[in-house]
């Protein structure tokens, strides 16, 4: 559901226009099967798992691009975070991160194609992605444009004081009857 079997192939392409490109990886998974996948690219790979919350920030802020190349998520706390951070961002047009981010405002957006193979039944353009990624790469007045507007937007819209007081105006609406 991460969908990063497309990242790899995407980061494929990547890396032969701009082979001083590396990729970091955070969080918990199934490294075993991560690793095979990205075999043929693990010199330009670092895996991480799991850090603490203030490392992951650092991390963030490190870096010249996030990508979440997720085929399904619902309120990605990656993307509030990268977004609070000011990463510039590619990420798959799905779900909540489409309402999350504005697409060439503070990332851009991977379109999906159908794709019946998989149990999600959309994949990511992995050409888009590989587009999208090396644009965000090399042009760092855009990445700062997006890191300004994501800063902006965190702030505008996902402050803790402005998510609680939209969650509370949510539960205390009244039902509709049927």
């Amino acid at each position: 559901g991460k969908g990063l079997c497309y990242l790899f192939e995407a980061f494929k392409l990547v890396i032969k226009e701009r082979p001083n490109c590396y990729l970091v990886l955070a969080g918990d998974g199934n490294f075993k099967e991560i690793i095979e996948l990205a075999r043929s690219i693990s010199s330009h790979i670092s895996y991480l798992g799991f850090i603490a919350f203030s490392d992951l920030l650092a991390l963030y802020h490190e870096s010249t691009i996030g990508v979440i190349p997720s085929l399904k998520e619902e309120c990605s706390y990656i993307a509030l975070e990268m977004l609070h951070c000011g990463l510039p961002v590619v990420a798959s047009s799905v779900g909540g991160l489409k309402e999350i981010f504005t697409h060439n405002k503070e990332a851009l957006l991977v379109e999906t194609t159908k794709d019946s193979e998989y149990s999600f039944n959309e994949i990511p353009k992995i050409k888009q992605m590989v587009r999208y990624m090396e644009e965000l790469l090399t042009n760092e007045q855009i990445r700062m444009q997006f890191s300004n507007n994501a800063r902006k937007k965190a702030m505008s819209e996902f402050s803790s004081d402005i998510m609680i007081n939209k969650y509370l105006k949510l539960i205390n609406k009244p039902a509709k009857t049927l």
